[in-house]
């Protein structure tokens, strides 16, 4: 009952996120980015060419550096928060079913997995699942526009700027 009101105001929380930052029309226009943009590299006159999309089309990545920093905080969030009720959960479970012989008894084990089936299948993991789903294909296009414009820039700390950016998507 407490996991239903929590995925019911999870799912309100979520929805006034996306809908105050637009994150739906922001994953669609990624999405409509990457499938049409298949990068093409060309060695002609050491330049790389991008073909299929005029860059008015696209969303700059420096525009998405805070909104994934938001997501971020809000995943890290929401993960606390299961592993805390997966913590007391099994608490409570190996305090109903003691050990016997310092082994969990199969009515423990049973609830164990129980209790695991019940957090994956909670609206919350549903909601988080589809969540991290959609922020990967935006993070993806981040690291792969951000590194792109630090080649074009093509200046001596090129190398550096792309390790900046490969360790900023890491974290």
């Amino acid at each position: 009952m407490l996991q239903s009101a929590c995925d019911i105001q999870v799912e309100r929380a979520m929805h006034s996120f996306k809908s105050q930052r637009q994150f739906d029309n922001i994953f669609r226009r990624i999405q409509h980015s990457s499938s049409l943009t298949q990068k093409t590299l060309s060695t002609t006159s050491n330049n790389l060419i991008q073909s299929d999309l005029s860059s008015s089309d696209k969303i700059d990545p420096r525009e998405l550096d805070d909104f994934l920093a938001e997501v971020t905080l809000i995943n890290a969030s929401c993960e606390l928060y299961i592993r805390f009720i997966r913590r007391r959960l099994n608490a409570d479970c190996e305090a109903a079913y003691p050990l016997v012989n310092e082994i969990k008894t199969d009515e423990c084990s049973k609830q164990l997995k129980e209790i695991e089936r019940f957090i994956n299948r909670s609206g919350l993991s549903r909601i988080l699942h589809e969540f991290i789903n959609q922020y990967i294909t935006i993070e993806d296009y981040f690291m792969r526009e951000s590194v792109y414009k630090a080649i074009l820039i093509d200046s001596p700390n090129m190398v550096d700027d792309v390790f900046f950016i490969l360790r900023k998507c890491l974290k």
